[in-house]
């Protein structure tokens, strides 16, 4: 028997089936590769702002802070990453200085009263009164004090040395 010779495809056609095969499969690992880069990409994106968002936040809330506001917090997520744990230990900051804060308000005002009492009391005595500290220092007199030193005011000798101002007493007070 004879073969025909139509049987088998020229060599050109087969070059020309073998470029456009090649041509497809080139288009599809292009195509492939190009979705995975923007799928790479993307979660890329997305790890990242999850890790950008919060430290916005803190900064945000640092910010706040530094002008005068500790009633600020953050909200904390409940995973166990160390931007949860900053976030925490921030709040807990925040906490601590503003009990810090409202108990030296408190001192400051209980001190006040304190003054505030002490001088009225100091103010009805008719004897000249000096308050000083351990170094000698006038940290409080009442007007007939300051009348007895030649004062009208008593604010010019707040802050001096009793030797100075009564240098008899000085050798006392070392």
């Amino acid at each position: 028997r004879a073969c025909p010779t139509n049987a088998f495809p020229r060599p050109q056609v087969l070059d020309a089936r073998r470029e456009a095969t090649q041509l497809g499969i080139a288009i599809v690992f292009a195509t492939v590769t190009l979705l995975v880069a923007l799928a790479a990409v993307l979660l890329g994106l997305g790890l990242a702002d999850r890790i950008v968002r919060p430290i916005g936040r803190l900064i945000q809330a640092a910010d706040e802070v530094s002008s005068g506001n500790l009633y600020v917090q953050v909200p904390v997520t409940k995973s166990n990453d160390d931007v949860s744990h900053l976030g925490e230990t921030f709040n807990k900051m925040t906490n601590v200085l503003r009990s810090q804060h409202n108990s030296l308000i408190a001192a400051n005002d209980l001190n006040d009263q304190r003054r505030r009492f002490m001088e009225a009391v100091l103010s009805g005595v008719p004897a000249g009164v000096l308050g000083v500290d351990a170094g000698g220092v006038v940290r409080v007199l009442n007007p007939m004090a300051a009348t007895l030193l030649g004062q009208t005011d008593t604010n010019p000798l707040l802050g001096c040395s009793i030797g100075e101002l009564l240098p008899q007493l000085g050798p006392m007070m070392q």
